[in-house]
C-alpha cells in the first residue's frame, strides 16, 4: 500500500488495468505493420493479440514469424518506458498447449481444449491449507469460509473442463481437514475422528460436517454443473423485436437474482432437482415445485439449466413395426411434435426404494391422511435422509422422474400440509369417491384385435379428458401387472 519508490503506483491498485489500456493501446496495430509492413489486404489471424490486462497471446503462423513479432513487441514498449519480461516471454505451438491467466490451452483435433492449469491449482490449494491453518474460529465459520471459498473458485472454471482439477481439490482439501482434525486431537483414535467429524450419505458420498447440524458440510467441486457460453446476440433491433428483449430482460433477472426472484434463491439449499450447489454464475432457471397449484413465487424453486435436459421422453415400440399403418405413425410424430421430445412409458420396477409406501397407500381409503417422518420411516423400512428431513424438495414430484412423492401421488393422494419442524406431513385424496379400474385379464394377457384396440384406448383418453385425470408428472405401472 505504500511503495518505497517515488514513481508508479501499488501493485494491485485498480488504476493498473486503466494505466495498461493507455500504455498498450495501438499495439495490435504496430503488430501488424511490422509482421505484414503494409496497412491493407492484412492478414489479421496472423498476429492476432488476445490481452487480458498486462499479459497477452499473439497468434502467429511460424516460428519465424514469432521472434519477429518479439522484437517489434520490444520496440513497442520501449519508446513507453517499459521492458518486455524474457523470463516470462515464451513461444510455443499451440498442439503442444500453453497456459495463460490460470488456464491451460491446447489444440486438439476437435478443436482448442481448456482447462484449470496445474499451477492454478496447487495455487489454490496452497491457499486453502492456508486458511484451514490460520483460522481460528469455530468449525462452523470455518465451514462456511470453505464454502464460499470454493464456489468462488468453481466460479472461474465453469465454462471449460474442470472436472478433473475439482476432483484434485477435493481429494486435498480433504486431507487438509483430516490433517487439521488430527493436529487438534492428538490423543483420540483415527477412526473415532473420522467418525464424529465426517458423514455418509444415503448415496454413499462421505461429507466434512459439522457434528451438531449436519447440513452444515464442506461443499464438493465435483457437484458443479459446467455451463456452456452462451453468447449474444447482436442482430436483434430493439426497437422492433420488443418481445426478443422483454423476455431477455425476464431471463437476465432470473440470473442475476434480482427482485421478486431473490426470496425464491435465500430459502433454497441448492437444486430443487438434483439437490447439488447452484453457484451465482451458473446457467439456472425457475420451475414449479407443485404442478397442481397456479404459478407463483411461492411455489418457484431455482434449478440448474442443464437439470432440465434431462426431462427425456421415449416412446416404446414394438421390434416388429410392419403392421403399423401411415395413420399410426403421423399419430405418433404429432406426439413427438406437441411435447418437444418422444413420448416417454417409464416402469416402475418392483425394486423402488419407496414400493412399501406406494403399497400403504394403495390400501388406505380414508379422505385425510396424517403420517409422522418416524411413521413413514417404519413403513419404509429404513430411516429417511437429513436432507429429505429437514427440505421440501423430495416431498414434491418432478416430471418424468419417480421420487417419493409418486407413492402417494400414483395412488390418488396429494401432499396437503409438510411440517418440517414438527416432523410429519399431512396428506388428502384428490377425489372423494376415489375408486380403483380393474381391467379384466382378457384385455392385459393377450392381444386384442386392432379396432378393439383403437376402442378402448378412445375410450380411456376420453374418460382422462373428461375428468381431469391428466397429471405429466404421473407414471403407469409395470406393463406386466394390473393397471390402476
Amino acid at each position: 500500500m505504500f511503495p518505497h519508490t517515488e514513481t508508479g503506483i501499488s501493485e494491485g491498485s485498480p488504476l493498473s488495468p486503466t494505466i495498461a489500456n493507455i500504455c498498450l493501446d495501438g499495439l495490435q496495430m504496430a503488430i501488424y505493420n511490422g509482421l505484414h509492413g503494409r496497412t491493407y489486404d492484412i492478414d489479421y489471424a496472423n498476429g492476432r493479440l488476445v490481452r487480458y490486462a498486462d499479459d497477452g497471446i499473439i497468434a502467429v503462423r511460424t516460428e519465424e514469424e514469432a521472434l519477429a513479432v518479439k522484437e517489434i513487441v520490444k520496440r513497442f514498449l520501449m519508446d513507453r518506458g517499459l521492458i518486455l519480461s524474457d523470463e516470462k516471454t515464451k513461444s510455443g505451438s499451440i498442439w503442444d498447449g500453453f497456459d495463460f491467466v490460470g488456464f491451460t490451452l491446447r489444440m486438439e483435433q476437435y478443436g482448442m481444449a481448456v482447462w484449470p492449469s496445474d499451477k492454478a491449482v496447487d495455487r489454490y490449494i496452497l491457499d486453502l491449507k492456508e486458511l484451514i491453518t490460520d483460522h481460528t474460529g469455530s468449525q462452523k465459520e470455518m465451514i462456511e469460509l470453505l464454502n464460499r471459498s470454493l464456489k468462488g473458485w468453481a466460479g472461474q472454471y465453469l465454462f471449460c473442463d474442470s472436472f478433473s482439477a475439482y476432483r484434485k481439490v477435493d481429494d486435498a482439501l480433504q486431507t487438509l481437514l483430516l490433517e487439521s482434525v488430527i493436529s487438534k486431537h492428538p490423543k483420540q483414535a483415527l477412526e473415532k475422528l473420522i467418525k464424529k467429524y465426517w458423514i455418509t450419505d444415503e448415496s454413499g458420498k462421505t461429507w466434512y460436517a459439522w457434528p451438531k447440524d449436519v447440513s452444515i458440510r464442506v461443499i464438493h467441486l465435483t457437484d458443479t454443473f459446467l455451463t456452456p457460453i452462451k453468447r449474444t446476440r447482436n442482430d436483434v433491433n430493439p426497437y422492433i423485436e420488443r418481445n426478443y428483449y422483454t423476455e431477455k430482460r425476464k431471463l437476465d433477472s432470473i440470473q442475476k437474482i434480482n427482485g421478486k426472484y431473490r426470496p425464491v434463491w435465500d430459502r433454497q439449499n441448492g437444486c430443487f432437482y438434483c439437490g447439488k450447489p447452484i453457484l451465482y454464475d451458473q446457467d439456472k432457471t425457475l420451475v414449479p415445485i407443485d404442478h397442481t397449484r397456479k404459478e407463483s413465487i411461492a411455489n418457484t424453486a431455482y434449478v440448474h439449466s442443464v437439470c432440465t435436459l434431462t426431462d427425456y421422453q421415449y416412446l416404446l415400440l414394438s421390434e416388429d413395426i410392419t403392421f403399423m399403418t401411415p395413420l399410426n405413425i403421423y399419430e405418433m410424430l404429432e406426439r413427438v411434435t406437441e411435447c418437444g421430445s418422444i413420448i416417454r412409458n417409464p416402469e416402475l420396477s418392483e425394486d423402488w426404494r419407496y414400493m412399501k409406501l406406494y403399497e400403504y397407500f394403495g390400501t388406505c381409503v380414508d379422505k385425510k391422511i396424517t403420517l409422522t417422518f418416524k411413521e413413514i420411516e417404519k413403513i419404509l423400512g429404513f430411516e429417511l435422509s437429513d436432507s429429505v428431513k429437514s427440505t421440501r424438495q423430495a416431498w414434491y414430484p418432478r416430471k418424468d422422474m419417480h421420487k417419493m412423492a409418486d407413492a402417494w401421488i400414483l395412488q390418488g393422494y396429494r401432499l396437503k400440509r409438510l411440517y418440517i419442524n414438527k416432523q410429519k406431513a399431512a396428506f388428502e385424496s384428490e377425489y372423494d369417491d376415489a375408486e380403483r379400474i380393474v381391467f379384466p385379464p382378457e384385455l392385459l394377457n393377450r392381444k386384442v384385435p386392432l379396432a378393439a384396440k383403437y376402442k378402448a384406448e378412445h375410450f380411456l383418453n376420453a374418460l382422462v379428458k373428461e375428468f381431469g385425470l391428466s397429471k405429466d408428472y404421473i407414471q403407469p405401472r409395470n406393463k406386466n401387472q394390473t393397471l390402476q
